[in-house]
C-alpha cells in the first residue's frame, strides 16, 4: 500500500484522549418507521482522479428497527467505499467495505449472521460497457472484533484493493472500476440505515468515531479538511442522527440522539 499520513492512534486510544465507544444496549430499540430506503449519515468528496479511500472506524454494536407485524427492510452499516458515475435507475457503481449489522432473516435485507456485526465487502456496476447490471452478494469476510478498526480501498497495480487493518481482504480488477463504470468519481465514508428506525451511529454520551478520514489520487493520500464542529454532508434522518467533525478537521462523529 501507499503511504498515508499516519494514524492519530496510540495504543487503541485517540492521542488528543476520546474514549472508545461502548456498544450499544441489547435492550429493545425504536420500532421501524415508514417506507424503507438508502438512508445516510457521513461525508465524502467528489473530484477527478480519485483511487483511494481510508477512515479508521470504530465498532458499534448499533441497533437495526425493532419489527412489528409485517416486516420492512432493515440495517445498520458503516463503510467506506469507491464511487463511478450514477444511474439510479439501474442500480449504482459503487466499491465498498466496513461494519455490517443485519436484522433476522425473515427481513431478508441482508446476511443476518446470528446478529453478529461482521465485516463484509461488495461491488456492483450499472449496464454499461461490460454488459448487463452486476451485483456481488454482501461478502462477509469474519465477524468483527470491538476496537478501532482501519478500511481502505486502494489501486494498486491492476486491482483495486480492499484492506482491513492493514491486511488485504479482496480484490476488483482495475477495469471492473476504470472500464465498467467507468472510473471513479467519488469517495464516501458512511453510516448507512435503510430504516429511520436503525441505529445511526453512536450513543449521545459516546458518539461513533471515523478517525484519520483520507482520500488518494494522483498526487498521494490526502487528509480530509472540514472546519471545526461543521456537520457532516449526509443526514437523512436529521431528527434522530448527529454527525459533526472535531477539531482536528479529520475526524467526524456520528451518532443517534435516541441512544443514552
Amino acid at each position: 500500500m501507499n503511504a498515508r499520513w499516519p494514524s492519530l492512534l496510540i495504543g487503541g486510544v485517540l492521542a488528543l484522549g476520546t474514549s472508545l465507544t461502548v456498544p450499544a444496549s441489547a435492550a429493545a430499540w425504536a420500532n421501524c418507521q415508514g417506507v424503507s430506503q438508502n438512508k445516510y449519515l457521513g461525508d465524502g468528496r467528489s473530484g477527478a482522479g480519485l483511487k483511494g479511500v481510508y477512515a479508521e472506524i470504530e465498532y458499534v454494536n448499533e441497533s437495526p428497527c425493532t419489527q412489528g407485524a409485517t416486516k420492512v427492510a432493515s440495517w445498520s452499516l458503516s463503510w467506506v467505499s469507491l464511487d463511478g458515475p450514477q444511474t439510479p435507475a439501474d442500480g449504482v457503481n459503487i466499491f465498498q467495505g466496513g461494519y455490517a449489522k443485519c436484522p433476522d432473516p425473515t427481513v431478508g435485507s441482508c446476511p443476518w449472521n446470528n446478529g453478529v456485526t461482521y465485516y463484509w465487502v461488495f461491488y456492483q456496476r450499472e449496464t454499461g460497457a461490460c454488459g448487463i447490471k452486476f451485483t456481488t452478494p454482501f461478502i462477509k469476510i469474519a465477524n468483527a472484533a470491538t476496537g478501532l478498526h482501519f478500511f481502505q480501498i486502494s489501486k494498486v497495480g491492476s486491482n483495486y484493493n480492499f484492506y482491513i487493518d492493514e491486511v488485504f481482504k479482496y480484490a476488483r480488477s482495475a477495469s471492473d472500476l476504470d472500464t465498467c463504470w467507468p472510473g471513479v468519481v467519488a469517495v464516501e465514508y458512511q453510516d448507512e440505515m435503510l430504516n429511520n428506525g436503525d441505529q445511526g451511529g453512536g450513543t449521545v454520551s459516546n458518539h461513533q468515531l471515523f478517525g484519520n478520514v483520507q482520500y488518494q489520487n494522483g498526487s498521494g493520500w490526502h487528509l480530509e479538511n472540514h472546519a471545526s464542529g461543521s456537520a457532516c454532508s449526509a443526514n437523512s434522518n436529521p431528527t434522530n442522527w448527529r454527525c459533526a467533525w472535531d477539531y482536528t478537521h479529520h475526524n467526524f462523529y456520528p451518532w443517534d440522539n435516541r441512544a443514552p
